[in-house]
């Protein structure tokens, strides 16, 4: 609302008002719209707790609880200290609004304390509601819902239901004293409300008094009982159920008052606690007590103090054999699998175990991945693949369930009735008398689907074999099969053949299993295996991966057993639960059993303990390790207790003098210190760098723990004594404190050089011993050769450090020192010889020299992703310098790396299960390497710039290897679509896990092809001698490849790379005439395009997510599709499934207009729009006629350029023509096709079969304008004239195009005369009517002003004449017979266009001369014999023969021939030869109708009516005023029938429109015929006809006319009627007589025995008025209609006797008569006789119509008898008598007609409709009246 304004005061506008800060509504606006989301998905239950933590997350991270005043009272003061002076809470809030409950109204809070209070609330209930579903630390969980509560109490402590689930909360977290204030908190209120009206207490009311009374009485508190609220509670009670229902979800874990009210007070009794270990093998029981020990420090279990504990296994298997000594069984293998399936992963457990436990998993997490991997790997094979186990595994458990099925009770070791378990079913227990399952029964299709497989494959591998030998890179091999597969030896054993034979066994093993793991490796590979941050790693990272601290290179495959996963752990068990054991005793008495001598409880190694015998699987590891770090305190007590009393035991013998020597138990005590040493040494030298994970704080605590046992080993070991020899624990010792020493900080390099060069002394001087430390992952071996690689290492510290360096380093400086190291590595690893310089060396910081030899070997035998890493920083270097060929070569490398390693001894010496991971993980490197690789190749113009031909060849055999190991998945998955092997299963479901692997390796398999495709390009650059035909080669490839994958239905994986790939080559191919039909399937594959023009289908590959066809390829398509259309005649293209292909690529290209083409399309609609100029024509036939159009270049219009938009108009044009048309139709095909051709046209205007095409598209839509109806010509619309011209002018730009390129081919040639020929009917078409010479003339508002010397408006330039026309037309025929002289029709055509010029008049001759006789006959005679031959199942062309006859005789008419002389010349047409010939002109006439009458015998479906027509002609023109000719012209026109129906049909050859020509013709004819002969009846007939069909005559309205006069003379002359009656009966009536009389003429005719010519004239004349319906001018039918009722006035009237006059006007008329005389006194009225009135026209209508309508009802006049016969009491009937006056409506008015109009229709429906029984009813009128 706008404010008062003062006009007389000066504003300062200056001033601006005051800002307000809304900052705050704003953030609290932002934090209710996250409280909202953050409720929606609490709402939503369970599935969504993530998505709400997050929302409550980011809500509590929001700027509104930061405020001062979010915060409570008790956290102000923890932060900035009491407020002084101030004695309530509620002076802080001072400034804070208050808060505002929601009431039901409201939506949302809408003030800060209620969102607060809200959100706190909301957040608690959350937490709350998370409880029940991690029941196992419900008491710890469950205070931070309580401090939430608190939070949201603190803003608002009137909210019951808070107070009471706080309640609930504070007892399940076991708080008395918090439980009590909350219940006495919802009893303290003082606003009203919590009574009801009555008086009765409210719910929540007796809900806290009720629980209050119990727990007082809990802690016994008598005093309260008697004091309010506990005073008054009284009878009323709250239901148990109702109870249950308000302490929510949580009355069953909410313990009693009792028990927690003296929890801590009560004596607890020591207890034993047994713990259910849920599957009997080691590391289960470890982990129950690392399990235990974490709820003790989380809080969530307390076991009382001094607690024992004690282990329950499950009940052995039947094939458990316990104190096994071999445990290489799959059945071992399960034991130890199943426990990572059912604890929790450690690492999220044992951070509190104490200080140093995050080294212990991380120790053991990466002390070696791929054992980590194995463990779970052979957890979900054996728990999930139980069915797929290898036979020996079958063997060993017998009551193994079918494959694919879950495992019954007998294979899970339980009985058949459990207690609560139902029985198995029937059909499982028969199961039991089957001796097994049968043989999967494999159909015939299926093994030749497999034998499709193989050839198709055969032939790929041969194609490979022959390109890829010529230039040395190994081929695929021989074609294998999945028998041969299962079948090999073993893997580790490389074949000569094929080094990649025991990775495919791998991996066909692997995929037989199809664990997540392994899904998980091959999609995000292991931890750290992300290529692009290889080499971005740090300085200590780079130095982690080089100097030792992951697994040690160097280490010898272990051939020691493992340990057994239930070996001896009955014995063990039973030990420790018959003594009382404590939790730190158990965990003491569990390591003893591995790291202690003769303490494994076991037959084998008594004297050895399992941590040198054995090879311990990791899970068993990482429960040793977290034991050893989580019990250190207890352990290193025990441990040093044992060493104290074997130093006191040494240390009193050496004061007493004596030797001491050590028992065995002592020795087993030193040796299992330094087990203890060696395991510390293995996790602090896993978590040294800061980079694994662990804080600093846990670092220095294992390191302090592992100094501490570094002495007390130390101790241990000198307690010995010196020795002769070093034996083997003291090597140990010696190297274990070596390699302390190397991980230490404060130890200088050059002294850690000098320790290890005396070890290594040491070694070589005990003659290289090598020990095994297998289940220490720093320190696996000790050795000479571990000891140089340390060696190594440290020489090449300062060079790796330098390498590895966060400072930018010079990329040039990186390649210099990489380049060389990593190729001479690769050669290393590869077994290759590099070529290098042996003497080659490098510098590093320390400015010591190290031979590049040594450095490279050191490479090729570290870590494989040391060397990849190595590889991506030599890629970052090339990168660096923008060199695109360096960073591919490197990835190259990279890929070949990875498939060497597949080969190497690393891999192969590795047991089978961890091959198996490992494989998956390379594989996942290999796919990302690739990948890099083709984004590389394709932005990249000279991608290969750096690759040389000895790097091409190994790249190529890298990646055919890694194809021959992908294939051998290709096997496995057929033979499971052949249903040859069962697919694997999971539960007795198929496993989908497979089928995501599989996808994903076809995916990498497809990408290996391409690129392999890419770099066999390359090849035949380099190598062009070896390939003469390179186009062959390639596409040979690209064949058998698509052949191969497509069988298997796996072409369109990766995305379709593959398939856009070959599509590209074979578009590069096309020249070869094979590449087409390749082509065209990889179309079907990619979009599901079909473009074989034959009828040869594509095979279906499986590609059923096609994609949609975008602009961009079908440009490139535009090509091949056209070439494809152009295999397929135009009339046939449409019916083949390439014109679904072409409308498909047609809808991709879309439309795109520029400037240019817009300028053009306006000028060729300007030309096309015009008027027709003759001058355009004559320099059209001189092709000289040309556009102003721009130029276009095939950049801005690409489609058009190619020829695509005249093919699409061809389409269209041809499917048009190509329906048979029997009625009118749609023209959506030739509109389609006038916008196509407009297209081409806008692109150039020089192609002139574009200009050819449109024409006769626009012929097209004038035939289908004139061909139905003659509507459109009737009223001359303007469409008709458009298309005339249009065509004309399309014509003769397409003249002039074809006259100034030529006719290069013959083809051309047929076409151009055709184009000649169709421009020339036209043109005649034109002249001729219907048309008649329109197009050529200027329509009115078509003149133009022009200026000169004065302004006129007149024509542009002269029309066209009619000679001229035709004389052009002759000429275009002429030039069509010069190219094609045997076509009939277009000497046919010539001729009939010389008869024009013949017989024209001198004025429209003008000066030109007429052709002779010979030059006017010689075209019919020529269209005679061009004729095609004649076939008995076609109809016969007889329209040049009647021509020719027709000619003739009218030239031996005109007297230019005579009768001999024509008859020779008709003998030319074959129908002559039976009629005979003619000498005199008196035979002439027989002789003409007997050649017509033998050609209407030869029309046997008489389609031609032009015979009958002539023949009628030929009969009456000569005689036309003897009626007997009339009569037989008549019977001669057999077209008409006896309802006066014409029945003519346009014949094939009849030009469009004609035929309404002809029918108009004909019925001028048969009217004169029947005027002539007096036919009134047909007459009748006829002229109703014509006027129901006006569409069916050209220039109906002008027939009707000529009809309509000869019938009024015909009736005029038939009723004697004389012209002008009307005038001389009652010119001079009066009116009143006029009246009278015209009554009783009235009734007189509407008596039914009354019968007069007269009348029957009447009557036709008002039937033909009604009929006319005002389509002609009336006044003719009015004359006719007023001369016959005077002359049946005059006739008629005279008879009828006059009526009785009245007596008053009788009296009055005679004075003198005696009734006056007698009767002097009676006034007397003199006669007063109206002024005399003539009769008027209208009226003499009104009552002629009156006379012949039946009148509705009797009539009110009477019916006066003749004189002769007076009438009495006449009754007039209505009666039907003549089918005239039947028809007249009841309900028209006489003498009132409407006005008509041409366009309306004339007659009633009844009157003017098609009715055959009427036409007969009129027929059989006439005979009643005499007239037939």
């Amino acid at each position: 609302m706008s404010t008062f304004t003062a006009l007389n005061i000066d504003y300062d506008k200056n001033i601006a008002e005051p800002d307000v800060d809304d900052t705050k509504e704003l953030q609290i606006e932002d934090a209710l719209k996250l409280y909202q989301t953050a409720l929606k998905y609490h709402i939503e239950g369970p599935r969504s707790f993530d998505k709400a933590a997050e929302a409550y997350k980011e809500l509590f991270e929001s700027e509104i609880f930061k405020y001062i005043e979010s915060q409570s009272e008790f956290r102000r003061e923890e932060v900035d200290g009491a407020i002084e002076g101030l004695e309530d809470f509620s002076q802080i809030l001072v400034d804070v609004d208050p808060v505002q409950l929601v009431t039901s109204g409201e939506s949302a809070p809408n003030t800060l304390p209620q969102i607060l209070h809200l959100s706190y609330k909301s957040y608690g209930q959350f937490l709350l509601d998370q409880l029940p579903h991690s029941l196992d630390r419900i008491t710890s969980r469950a205070k931070e819902p309580l401090n939430n509560f608190a939070e949201a109490l603190d803003k608002d402590d009137t909210d019951l239901e808070l107070w009471r689930n706080a309640a609930t909360v504070a007892s399940i977290v076991g708080s008395v004293r918090i439980a009590r204030y909350c219940l006495e908190s919802m009893l303290d209120t003082e606003e009203e409300g919590m009574e009801t009206a009555l008086g009765i207490p409210a719910i929540e009311e007796l809900y806290a008094k009720e629980k209050l009374e119990v727990l007082v009485k809990a802690v016994q508190d008598d005093l309260a009982g008697y004091l309010v609220p506990l005073s008054d509670v009284g009878r009323k009670r709250l239901s148990e159920k109702l109870m249950k229902r308000l302490d929510g979800p949580f009355h069953v874990i909410q313990p009693s008052y009792e028990t927690i009210a003296y929890r801590k007070s009560q004596p607890v009794q020591p207890s034993r606690h047994f713990f259910a270990v849920p599957t009997r093998n080691w590391d289960s029981v470890g982990r129950a007590i690392v399990s235990n020990r974490m709820q003790e420090v989380e809080g969530t279990v307390y076991n009382g103090p001094n607690f024992a504990v004690g282990f329950t296994l499950p009940e052995p298997e039947d094939t458990e054999i316990e104190n096994a000594p071999e445990v290489e069984s799959p059945k071992h293998i399960s034991d130890s699998s199943n426990v990572v399936e059912d604890v929790p992963s450690v690492p999220e457990e044992v951070p509190a175990l104490g200080p140093g436990s995050d080294a212990a998993v991380a120790s053991v997490a990466s002390a070696d991945d791929q054992d980590v991997k194995l463990e779970e790997a052979e957890a979900q094979t054996e728990t999930s693949h139980a069915d797929q186990a290898t036979p020996e595994a079958k063997d060993d458990v017998p009551n193994t369930a079918e494959k694919g099925r879950k495992r019954s009770t007998d294979s899970a070791g339980f009985p058949d009735t459990v207690e609560g378990v139902r029985l198995r079913s029937k059909r499982i227990r028969a199961r039991e008398t089957l001796d097994g399952p049968s043989e999967p029964v494999v159909s015939t299709s299926n093994k030749d689907q497999l034998e499709t497989h193989i050839q198709s494959d055969g032939w790929l591998f041969e194609t490979v074999e022959q390109l890829f030998s010529k230039i040395n890179v190994e081929g695929l091999g021989p074609v294998q099969t999945l028998e041969d597969l299962e079948d090999s030896n073993d893997s580790t054993a490389t074949s000569v053949q094929d080094p990649m034979a025991p990775a495919k066994k791998d991996l066909y093993e692997a995929s037989k299993i199809s664990s997540l793991l392994m899904l998980r490796l091959l999609t995000d590979g292991a931890e750290g295996d992300n290529i692009d941050d290889l080499g971005s790693a740090s300085r200590k990272n780079g130095l982690h991966a080089v100097l030792g601290h992951a697994n040690a290179g160097a280490s010898r495959a272990c051939k020691k057993p493992v340990v057994g996963p239930s070996e001896g752990l009955a014995n063990w068990v039973e030990a420790i639960n018959t003594k009382w054991t404590s939790e730190n005793e158990a965990a003491w008495e569990f390591l003893l059993v591995f790291l202690k001598c003769s303490t494994f409880p076991s037959g084998l190694g008594a004297s050895s303990s399992s941590y040198m015998m054995h090879r311990w699987p990791e899970a068993l590891k990482t429960v040793i390790v977290q034991l050893a770090v989580g019990f250190d305190e207890f352990v290193y007590q025990e441990a040093s207790n044992l060493i104290t009393e074997i130093s006191d035991k040494v240390l009193k013998h050496e004061t007493l003098g004596l030797g001491c020597l050590l028992d065995e138990d002592e020795l087993v005590v030193i040796e299992m210190v330094e087990n203890f040493f060696e395991l510390h040494l293995d996790v602090y030298s896993r978590i040294k760098h800061p980079e694994s994970g662990v804080d600093l704080e846990k670092r220095t605590a294992q390191k302090h723990t592992l100094d501490r046992w570094s002495l007390l080993a130390n101790t241990g070991l000198n307690l010995r004594g010196v020795t002769e020899q070093l034996d083997e624990l003291a090597l140990r010792h010696l190297w274990s404190t070596v390699f302390h020493l190397s991980v230490s900080d404060d130890v200088s390099q050059s002294q850690i050089i000098d320790c290890m060069s005396q070890m290594k002394g040491t070694l070589l001087s005990l003659g290289d011993p090598c020990i095994e430390l297998q289940n220490n992952a720093v320190i696996p071996e000790i050795s000479v050769a571990a000891v140089n690689q340390e060696l190594n290492k440290i020489s090449m510290r300062d060079f790796f450090v330098k390498l590895f360096s966060n400072e930018k380093e010079d990329p040039a400086t990186a390649i210099e020192n990489l380049e060389p190291l990593l190729e001479l590595a690769l050669s290393h690893s590869t077994g290759q010889n590099s070529g290098q310089d042996e003497n080659a060396s490098t510098s590093v910081s320390r400015g010591q020299v190290l031979p590049l030899e040594e450095m490279s070997s050191f490479l090729g035998k570290t870590d494989l992703i040391l060397r990849l890493s190595l590889l991506q920083r030599l890629r970052q270097a090339y990168a660096g310098i923008d060199y695109p060929p360096g960073v591919i070569l490197s990835y190259f490398r990279s890929i070949r790396l990875l498939v060497d390693e597949l080969t190497s001894p690393s891999y192969l010496d590795l047991p089978s299960e961890k091959r198996r991971l490992l494989i998956f993980r390379w594989l996942h490197l290999a796919n990302a390497f690739v990948d890099k690789v083709l984004v590389l190749v394709n932005e990249t113009t000279e991608p290969y710039e750096y690759l040389g031909a000895d790097d091409l060849a190994a790249t190529m055999t890298s990646l055919v290897r890694l194809v021959r190991l992908l294939h051998s998945i290709n096997l496995y998955n057929d033979s499971i679509r052949a249903e040859l092997v069962p697919a694997p299963s999971m539960d007795g479901r198929r496993n989908m896990t497979f089928d995501v692997i599989w996808t994903k390796l076809n995916n990498l398999q497809l990408r290996v092809w391409i690129l392999l495709y890419s770099l066999f390009n390359e090849a035949i650059e380099q190598h062009s001698e070896a390939f003469p035909t390179p186009a062959e080669c390639r596409l040979e490839l690209l064949r058998s490849l698509h052949n191969a994958l497509g069988y298997r239905r796996v072409c369109a994986a990766a995305g379709k790379e593959l398939l856009l790939l070959m599509k590209e080559e074979f578009l590069k191919l096309s020249d070869l005439e094979t590449a087409h039909d390749e082509l065209g399937q990889v179309l079907f594959d990619l979009y599901g395009l079909r473009c074989s023009p034959a009828s040869v289908e594509p095979i279906d590959h499986g590609c059923m997510n096609t994609e949609n066809l975008s602009r961009r390829p079908a440009l490139q398509l535009l090509g091949f599709v056209m070439s494809q259309a152009r295999k397929v005649p135009a009339k046939e293209l449409s019916k083949t499934e390439l014109k679904t292909t072409i409308e498909s690529v047609h809808t991709a290209l879309g439309r795109k207009g520029s400037a240019d083409s817009a300028h053009n399309r306006k000028i060729y609609n300007q030309y096309i729009n015009a008027n027709v100029d003759q001058r355009q024509i004559y320099d059209a036939l001189r092709g000289t006629l040309e556009l102003p159009t721009k130029e276009l270049s095939p950049e801005k219009a690409p489609v058009s350029a190619q020829g695509w938009s005249f093919l699409m108009g061809s389409i269209a044009l041809s499917k048009f023509r190509s329906v048979k048309r029997i009625s009118p139709g749609p023209i959506e095909d030739l509109i389609s096709a006038v916008g196509y051709f407009m297209q081409d046209l806008e692109y150039s205007t020089e192609n002139w079969e574009t200009w050819y095409r449109t024409a006769q598209t626009y012929d097209l839509q004038l035939e289908e304008l004139v061909s139905w109806s003659a509507e459109k010509l009737n009223l001359q619309t303007h469409e008709v004239l458009y298309y005339q011209r249009a065509a004309i002018h399309c014509y003769t730009m397409a003249v002039s195009r074809a006259v100034k390129y030529g006719e290069p081919s013959s083809e051309v040639t047929a076409k151009v005369a055709e184009m000649y020929a169709d421009f020339g009917t036209r043109l005649y078409s034109c002249s001729r009517e219907p048309f008649g010479m329109q197009a050529f003339q200027f329509r009115p508002n078509e003149d133009r002003f022009y200026s000169g010397d004065t302004m006129y408006k007149g024509a542009p330039f002269p029309s066209m004449r009619l000679y001229s026309v035709w004389k052009v037309a002759a000429a275009l025929y002429r030039r069509s017979l010069n190219r094609s002289p045997n076509n009939w029709f277009t000497h046919y055509m010539l001729g009939k266009c010389l008869w024009k010029m013949y017989t024209a008049d001198d004025d429209t001759r003008s000066r030109e001369e007429p052709p002779n006789l010979e030059e006017l006959l010689s075209p019919f005679i020529r269209a005679i014999e061009t004729l095609p031959r004649r076939d008995s199942r076609k109809e016969p062309i007889l329209e040049p023969h009647y021509k020719l006859v027709s000619i003739i005789h009218k030239l031996v008419q005109r007297r230019d021939l005579v009768p001999e002389a024509a008859s020779k010349i008709l003998e030319t047409t074959p129908y002559s030869r039976d009629v005979g010939s003619s000498s005199d002109i008196d035979s002439w006439e027989p002789y003409v109708l007997s050649l017509l009458k033998v050609l209407r015998s030869a029309d046997k479906s008489n389609w031609h009516h032009r015979m009958t027509a002539r023949a009628a002609h030929v009969i009456y023109d000569e005689s036309a005023t003897d009626l007997l000719a009339a009569v037989a012209a008549k019977s001669e026109l057999s077209m008409f029938t006896k309802t006066m129906s014409l029945q003519v049909w346009k014949p094939e050859h009849e030009r469009p429109g004609r035929h309404f020509v002809y029918t108009s013709r004909y019925l001028r004819f048969y009217v004169r015929i029947l005027a002539q002969i007096d036919d009134r009846v047909s007459m009748e007939m006829l002229i109703k006809r014509l006027r129901r069909k006006q569409h069916e005559f050209f220039d109906h309205a002008r027939l009707w006319h000529e009809t309509c006069v000869t019938y009024l003379k015909l009736l005029r002359r038939a009723g004697k009627v004389p012209d002008g009656h009307e005038e001389t009966v009652f010119k001079s009536m009066h009116y009143d007589d006029f009246t009278i009389r015209s009554d009783r003429l009235e009734a007189w005719c509407h008596r039914p025995d009354n019968t007069n010519p007269t009348l029957d004239i009447l009557r036709d004349v008002i039937d033909l008025k009604k009929t006319n319906n005002g389509l002609m001018k009336p006044t003719l039918i009015d004359d006719l209609v007023c001369d016959t009722y005077a002359k049946l006035y005059d006739q008629i009237v005279p008879m009828l006797s006059p009526p009785t006059p009245d007596p008053a006007t009788l009296a009055a008329s005679r004075p003198m008569s005696l009734t006056n005389v007698m009767n002097p006194d009676a006034p007397a009225e003199p006669a007063q006789r109206a002024p005399r009135k003539g009769v008027g026209r209208r009226e003499l209508q009104r009552r002629a119509e009156a006379a012949v309508t039946k009148p509705v009802g009797p009539s009110a006049v009477p019916v006066p008898a003749p004189r002769a016969e007076p009438l009495k009491d006449v009754t007039v009937q209505v009666v039907i008598h003549s089918p005239a006056v039947g028809r007249v409506s009841a309900g028209v008015t006489p003498g009132v007609s409407a006005p008509g109009s041409v366009h309306d229709s004339a007659d009633d429906e009844s009157e003017l409709s098609e009715l055959d029984e009427e036409e007969m009813e009129e027929v059989g009128s006439g005979l009643e009246r005499g007239v037939y």
